[in-house]
């Protein structure tokens, strides 16, 4: 029996290690793959302008079919309600940006301010190619579908560019 720990024991050293690692870095890896994906704009702007128009939408986010009591198959579906904000500032239309809808998201309302960033391709912004996570300082509330912002840094700047107006 020792002779056989002996000849498994690196294999499940090697193994534990990686799957140890991938449990720990796993997360790190999907976040800074995500985060990538707005790394790649050339040009990012500071944006504040307000919401002008406000609406929700039921979006299915899985299906599957299971047996009813009577062994009848069935459509289950799990949705979710999701909200969409369409952003403008003084030169018009923006951008819309949708995330998963919560209680304390109810109190967003037509004309509520909203600061976040912009993203494009071109650097005079004629094109906007992505939106982050979004801040609404009158109700101390961030928006998005994932939080791409280092939040706290994100409010001190908008708080720094507010000061010098």
């Amino acid at each position: 029996q020792s002779q056989m720990a002996s000849r498994w024991g690196p294999f499940w050293l090697v193994t534990g290690v990686v799957f140890l690692l991938y449990v720990l870095w796993g997360p790190i890896v999907q976040a800074g793959q995500r985060n990538a994906t707005l790394r790649r704009y050339p040009s990012a702007a500071l944006f504040e302008g307000e919401v002008a128009e406000v609406a929700t939408r039921e979006r299915i986010e899985n299906r599957h079919e299971q047996a009813d009591s009577r062994g009848k198959l069935e459509l289950v579906e799990n949705r979710r309600t999701w909200m969409l904000l369409e952003l403008e500032d003084e030169d018009g239309y923006l951008g819309r940006l949708a995330f998963p809808m919560d209680k304390k998201h109810q109190v967003i309302r037509q004309g509520t301010v909203v600061r976040c960033l912009v993203l494009s391709d071109r650097k005079d912004f004629s094109r906007v190619s992505a939106l982050s996570d979004a801040w609404i300082p009158g109700l101390r509330l961030w928006v998005g579908d994932y939080p791409f912002l280092l939040r706290p840094a994100f409010e001190e700047l908008c708080q720094l560019r507010l000061a010098r107006r």
